[in-house]
């Protein structure tokens, strides 16, 4: 019988995986929050494979009831280890009882599992902090350090993983940061980008802002000039991890995959042009220097401080592991969908 045990599935990539998730195995049981059970059961009920298991992995017992403990136990399984708190300005401790502890307590379940026949675990590209350069698939502790609690949550999450049980083998994905989906350009939250967008449209119909802004036809913006940025809409995100999910073949040692879009991720300056361009802005953006000034210019417009570092970050993220064990993956360009992004969030996105 071909089983998976998943997290994740109400969270925004956890959602699109379901879908072709379902379609590859005989049995896919989902463990969501026992307060949330309820009000998503009903949205969950055209997947006839899928179980919903009340769970929450911040309690080292996690199950609501032992009937479930038991089930789940005696399964022979893959595992998608999806869920995570995602605030890039929250707390330390809501991090690490998300995150760290919540990954903690997950494994401990596994460890009691007949058999985890393979650990898809997604973590993310903030595992890299503040390292400059071409960050391999093959790093990790690189003596980093980290501007905001979730990267810093995600880099020991990860670690805690590659540790865990050697003989089980483990495929770990870093998304880039991941935007709407390349054909509706739907997204549900506030975050990334959307910051920017956030800007530009609560300015947008305000004709004396755009006058003064216009006798300028710049736009001072805290960025770095090069700074490249590894935005990946999240339906490619869902389409690699399937698509490496359905691959059989016998790994000798964990796999790490960059999953960043394009080479070398979008130039933040170009993207920010097109941006004000599509929301008919007449001005270019113009970078400024690194400096403590830009903490209260971001938060006076609206968007965390802890988002400004990855604006000035020169990090690139190497995918040869990705694209030596799938060659047939392609990635697409972001000039292919950005109207879509651009369009959802001028028009759809409620801010």
């Amino acid at each position: 019988m071909n089983n998976l045990v998943m997290t994740g599935v109400t969270g925004f990539l956890g959602a699109h995986l379901v879908e072709k998730i379902c379609k590859n195995y005989d049995h896919v049981y989902a463990l969501v929050r026992p307060k949330t059970y309820h009000r998503i059961k009903e949205s969950f009920s055209q997947y006839s494979n899928l179980q919903l298991i009340p769970g929450d992995l911040e309690d080292l017992k996690i199950f609501s009831n032992y009937e479930d403990q038991l089930k789940i136990q005696n399964l022979e399984a893959d595992v998608l280890h999806v869920a995570a708190h995602y605030d890039i300005s929250s707390s330390k401790s809501a991090n690490y009882i998300s995150n760290i502890l919540g990954t903690q307590n997950l494994l401990h379940m596994l460890s009691g599992m007949k058999k985890v026949k393979r650990l898809h675990y997604i973590s993310s590209v903030g595992v890299s902090g503040n390292y400059e350069g071409v960050f391999q698939e093959s790093f990790l502790d690189k003596n980093q350090s980290f501007d905001d609690f979730y990267a810093e949550s995600k880099f020991n999450a990860e670690c805690i993983v590659v540790n865990w049980k050697p003989e089980v083998p483990k495929v770990i994905y870093r998304p880039g940061i991941i935007i709407g989906h390349s054909e509706t350009g739907f997204i549900n939250k506030i975050d990334g980008p959307y910051y920017i967008f956030q800007i530009l449209h609560r300015f947008k119909d305000f004709d004396r802002f755009k006058e003064l802004l216009g006798m300028s036809k710049y736009l001072p913006v805290p960025y770095g000039k090069t700074v490249h940025i590894p935005f990946v809409p999240v339906d490619e995100v869902a389409a690699f991890v399937v698509m490496s999910m359905s691959d059989k073949r016998e790994w000798q040692n964990t796999q790490t995959y960059h999953v960043t879009g394009v080479d070398g991720g979008i130039h933040f300056e170009t993207f920010l042009n097109e941006a004000l361009e599509f929301f008919n802005y007449d001005i270019k953006a113009m970078p400024l220097p690194l400096s403590k000034a830009n903490d209260f210019l971001g938060m006076g417009l609206g968007f965390p401080k802890e988002i400004l570092s990855y604006m000035y970050k020169n990090c690139l993220y190497s995918q040869e592991n990705l694209k030596k064990n799938f060659p047939n993956f392609k990635f697409k360009e972001f000039k292919d969908y950005r109207n879509n992004i651009y369009r959802y969030a001028l028009n759809d996105l409620k801010y």
